[in-house]
């Protein structure tokens, strides 16, 4: 069906985001029009779109068709491109509406009197004269010239860009990153580039604009592109590290729809090859790859930056494991004589040891096995001994849980090594990164350190283990712990269990069961799952709801938060609801805002914004996504929010203590955190934890996702799900492969240290 042209004069504006530039308007149209569906002739229209730039008095044509929204029966712009006045008082209601900086009602009125029909054209092309208007200067002549030279440039770039349908935020970063003429010109020739440089134009929507604007489908840069998306795909939602050469051309060629454009056989093949070898040879692009090749894979191709960070890794494990440490002097370590570590079992007194006579070695095992005694204990013989250590985990949460399990501080990585902000996270060269973020008169602790211990291992992506082992100095011995069953990290690699597999670090896993952990059934019910059995729901502290289908267990889900388990005295701040999807009526998305509106519902004397990541409030809980280097917060970061300025266009948020402000069009990687996928849990423990899992998310059903959530709670565990769906979950053991090339290299590098 033919989209709906309407064109008419704003005459109210309903609701206005100046964040997103989402609005309602009243559209006076300019010849009265019938509703198709209603067959009445109207003369003016509810109107809602994403608008470049508002106000009264514009004269708009939107396309689009007439639909329910949450604000009733409205026409639903999809395009909305703004008809610049033709008549003199049009170009003066235009200028006096406030979008050209500098120009009020009054000196509107001055310019449209100099200049009559011609003001436009001497806006456009000689801004200059203006300075012929009583009361415009130098200073304010420039002003307004740049003020109209972006409004213009915002129009066209908006106009551009409407077939990929990008928020105004979108359009303000790419006028940010490229200057307004400049935007136009890489929109026109290289449309390619805004997937590089713009967060939230990704392959897709710039291929979908390069379409639009001619290129050829074989275009160089097309292909250069896609080849980079399909890694960066890969990387980010699977994990992969690099792709075999041959898979990498599949995706491309599906991606790119080559084959069903020019036919199989036609070379295609050989395009997207040359495309790879030209990413290769660019020197001046920012993003490149790198063709590498494995013992068991004849070709791979990394990301460059990721090929790095794998080679670093590598390289910074060998030589801690190779050079000569502090203990070569010392006397061997009694560990049985030592009365302190006779509550330890063997496992445990063995891990000890092997952690003080190998430069690095690795503790594993489940909940209630030990580990974070066995850590406390370590830290006990580095204390007698006077040997120096740091504590640190990958995110804020599991740092603070290390910290208090062991009674001593505990940093996050990124803290413990250092960051400058403003750097960028994952360039060619990190040096920058590593360089301590602190006054000048201090030290970083791991610089000097004898022993550096990372909890929560199993989070650790490749990028942050090179940094975190570039950072640990010569002769530091390095313990990771963590539990290696769980879900490996969100990031690409699979760092603890690629150091497990390569064989070339000692290992010690700790099987045993406390006896203080065998009563709770969340530990028992957990190392059921691990083992393929299924979970017993028995009184205590493991529960188990049934539910059918997603709106069941989403309603039950608000049930329990918000009225049940208050009873029994856990406030909703003590509850983390995890669902294995983020869509669907039981997913992460629907659940935060169901959880929203009952907990933190809307109100006349709460401000709240609706930005790219959906609909915030005061007071309510949310979600860092991604690394933000510039704020200090990181992937998984929860806090609140504290205060919305609308003038000042900002949110603060309290994370840990501290508080992050946030530019409204920077706070795109922030989402709702009442609700959360069990892969942004991981490293974190609730007091209760209330998990869906349902048949219907079925793709995400797997056993270690099970047991991740499952040792996500400290107290109180509550299952909503299907008999059916837990025993898809406990059956299915298939861990998705990653493509990771750490073991192989390390292997090859190095023999097993003897413990």
């Amino acid at each position: 069906m033919a989209a709906i042209k309407l064109v008419g004069r704003v005459s109210k504006i309903i609701y206005h985001n100046p964040a997103n530039g989402f609005a309602v308007i009243v559209l006076d149209l300019s010849e009265p029009a019938s509703n198709p569906e209603t067959g009445i002739l109207q003369t003016s229209v509810k109107v809602q779109g994403l608008f470049p730039t508002l106000a009264e008095g514009l004269d708009l044509e939107v396309t689009g068709d007439y639909g329910v929204t949450k604000y009733g029966r409205q026409f639903k712009a999809e395009t909305i491109t703004q008809i610049m006045p033709v008549d003199l008082e049009g170009i003066e209601r235009y200028l006096a509406s406030g979008l050209v900086n500098g120009i009020g009602p009054t000196l509107a009125k001055a310019i449209v009197e100099t200049f009559g029909e011609k003001t436009l054209d001497v806006l456009d092309n000689t801004p200059e004269r203006l300075k012929e208007v009583h009361g415009i200067g130098e200073v304010k002549s420039a002003l307004i010239a740049a003020s109209w030279q972006e409004q213009q440039h915002a129009q066209e770039i908006m106009g551009m860009l409407s077939c990929i349908e990008i928020t105004l935020n979108t359009a303000l970063k790419i006028l940010k990153k490229y200057g307004a003429a400049g935007a136009v010109e890489i929109v026109r020739t290289n449309p390619y580039q805004l997937a590089y440089d713009i967060e939230g134009i990704g392959f897709k929507k710039a291929d979908a604009l390069a379409r639009k604007m001619g290129l050829a489908y074989d275009d160089p840069n097309r292909l250069q592109a896609a080849v980079l998306f399909a890694l960066t795909e890969a990387a980010e939602k699977e994990g992969h590290v690099f792709l075999p050469k041959g898979i990498l051309i599949e995706r491309v060629l599906d991606l790119t729809g080559l084959e069903s454009e020019r036919g199989s056989g036609s070379g295609n093949g050989r395009l997207v090859e040359a495309a790879i070898i030209a990413l290769q040879s660019d020197q001046e692009s920012r993003v490149r790859v790198k063709e590498d090749s494995l013992d068991d894979v004849e070709s791979v191709i990394y990301l460059r930056w990721l090929w790095r960070a794998e080679e670093g890794a590598v390289d910074h494990l060998v030589r801690l494991l190779t050079e000569p440490t502090w203990t070569v002097n010392l006397p061997a370590f009694d560990i049985e004589a030592d009365a302190e570590l006779a509550e330890l079992n063997d496992d445990q007194r063995e891990a000890i040891s092997i952690a003080l006579r190998c430069p690095v070695s690795i503790l594993t095992g489940g909940p209630g096995t030990g580990k974070s005694f066995t850590m406390k204990a370590l830290i006990s013989e580095l204390e007698k001994r006077k040997k120096s250590y740091v504590l640190c985990a990958p995110t804020g949460r599991a740092a603070k849980r290390l910290a208090e399990s062991t009674g001593r501080e505990a940093k996050t990585i990124h803290r413990t090594i250092g960051y400058i902000p403003g750097e960028s996270s994952d360039d060619e060269d990190d040096d920058g990164f590593l360089e301590a973020y602190l006054d000048e008169r201090e030290k970083r602790e791991i610089d000097t350190a004898d022993f550096v211990i990372v909890d929560e291992a199993s989070m650790v992506d490749i990028s942050l283990a090179n940094r975190l082992l570039k950072a640990a100095p010569n002769g530091a011995h390095l313990l990771l712990v963590g539990d290696v069953d769980q879900l490996p990290p969100v990031g690409a690699g699979n760092f603890l269990r690629d150091a497990i597999d390569s064989g070339a670090i000692p290992v010690t896993r700790l099987t045993q069961i406390y006896r203080q952990a065998a009563g709770s059934n969340i530990i028992v019910n957990a190392h059921a799952v691990n083992q393929g059995r299924t979970p017993t729901a028995v009184n205590g502290d493991y529960f188990v709801l049934k539910a059918e289908n997603g709106e069941d267990a989403a309603a039950q889900v608000v049930d329990l938060v918000v009225k049940r388990l208050p009873a029994y005295g856990l406030k909703p701040s003590d509850v983390q609801v995890l669902s294995p999807m983020r869509r669907g009526p039981a997913g992460v998305r629907a659940l935060n805002e169901a959880l929203q509106a009952a907990l933190n519902p809307e109100n006349l004397f709460k401000p709240e914004v609706r930005l790219a990541g959906g609909l915030f409030r005061l007071g309510d809980r949310v979600m860092q996504t991604k690394n933000d280097y510039d704020r200090g917060v990181f992937n998984g970061d929860v806090g609140q929010i504290v205060d919305i300025n609308l003038a000042g266009r900002e949110l603060i948020v309290d994370v840990e203590g501290k508080g992050i402000v946030y530019p409204f069009q920077e706070a795109d990687n922030l989402v709702l955190a009442y609700a959360s996928t069990v892969h942004k849990a991981q490293g974190s423990e609730y007091p209760c934890v209330v998990m869906v899992m349902l048949t219907e998310q079925y793709v995400m059903l797997q056993r270690n996702l099970l047991y991740t959530g499952i040792t996500r709670a400290k107290k109180l565990f509550v299952m909503i799900s299907s008999a059916k769906a837990v025993q898809l979950a406990v059956h299915n053991n298939k861990v998705a492969k990653r493509y990771t090339g750490l073991a192989v290299k390390l292997a090859g590098k190095i023999e097993l240290v003897p413990a």
